[in-house]
C-alpha cells in the first residue's frame, strides 16, 4: 500500500470522526438547552411550593388560634344592635351561612338601622370587633337623615368566621 492511500484513509477515518464528534456535539447542545430549560420550570415550581407551604403555616396558626375560642357563648348579632342602637332602630337583620373546610363557616349578616346618631356607629364596630370570634366590618352606608345634622339610616355588612358543629 501506498503512503497516499493510508493517507487518505487515516483523513477519512479522521474526517468521519470529526463529522460524528459535531453531531454529538450539536445534539448536546440542544439536549442542554432542554434540561436547562426543564431546570427554570423546576426552580418556579419549588419556589411556588415553598410560599404554599409558608401561606399553609400561617393558615394553621389562624385555625389553631380559632380552635382555642369558646364558641359556646356566640353574642346575638340583633342583641348587640339592640343594645347598642335601641330595639326600635334595628329594623332588619339578615345572616347567611357558607360553609368552609375544616368544620368552620363564614357568616354574613347584613343588617339595616334607621335614624340613628352617627356617634354610636364606631363604639358599636368596636364592639363588634372586639367579640370572640370577632365580628368583622365588610361594608358600611351611610344615608344622612336631611332634618337631623349627626343622624342618618345605616346599612352595615359584618362577618365572623363560626365553628360548623
Amino acid at each position: 500500500m501506498s503512503k497516499a492511500w493510508v493517507s487518505t484513509v487515516v483523513c477519512g477515518l479522521a474526517g468521519v470522526v470529526i463529522c460524528i464528534g459535531l453531531g454529538y456535539s450539536c445534539l448536546s447542545l440542544s439536549r442542554s438547552a432542554q434540561i436547562n430549560q426543564k431546570l427554570k420550570r423546576s426552580v418556579r415550581t419549588v419556589e411556588r411550593l415553598d410560599a404554599l407551604e409558608h401561606e399553609s403555616k400561617s393558615l394553621r396558626a389562624v385555625v389553631k388560634q380559632f380552635d382555642a375560642l369558646r364558641y359556646d357563648s356566640l353574642v346575638d348579632v340583633r342583641t348587640l344592635a339592640n343594645n347598642a342602637f335601641g330595639a326600635e332602630r334595628v329594623d332588619a337583620v339578615r345572616q347567611a351561612r357558607e360553609a368552609c373546610d375544616d368544620g368552620y363557616s363564614v357568616n354574613r349578616i347584613e343588617m339595616y338601622i334607621k335614624d340613628i346618631s352617627l356617634e354610636l356607629l364606631l363604639p358599636f364596630i368596636h364592639m363588634s370587633e372586639s367579640q370572640r370570634p370577632p365580628l368583622r366590618l365588610t361594608a358600611c352606608t351611610i344615608h344622612a337623615a336631611a332634618a337631623r345634622s349627626g343622624y342618618g339610616d345605616v346599612t352595615l355588612k359584618l362577618e365572623r368566621v363560626e365553628r360548623s358543629d
